[in-house]
């Protein structure tokens, strides 16, 4: 689930993403100082699936996060739903 507590391949791609372009030899290198053990194939299907779900965008050979999507998050993250807490209470 993109950046749940179960970190799978697509975490880990869009987490490198969030921070720059790559390529997948890129990917590929980043995965394996995390410790994670795939193939370029692998890299190749999970890239595919989140161009798929317009996550990711492809330009030459490097893949990037999708502006659209980013601002997406962006906003949902932003908008909070203000509500007041009785005494007592608190926002863990």
């Amino acid at each position: 689930m993109i950046l749940g507590k179960r970190r799978d391949l697509h975490d880990h791609t869009v987490e490198l993403l969030l921070k720059s372009e790559a390529s997948a030899l890129d990917i590929d290198n980043y995965l394996r100082t995390k410790g994670v053990k795939v193939t370029i194939q692998g890299i190749y299907k999970a890239l595919r699936e989140l161009i798929s779900e317009d996550i990711v965008i492809k330009q030459n050979q490097k893949y990037s996060i999708n502006n659209l999507w980013r601002s997406r998050i962006i906003k949902i993250i932003s908008n909070r739903n203000n509500f007041s807490l009785e005494e007592g209470e608190e926002v863990l």
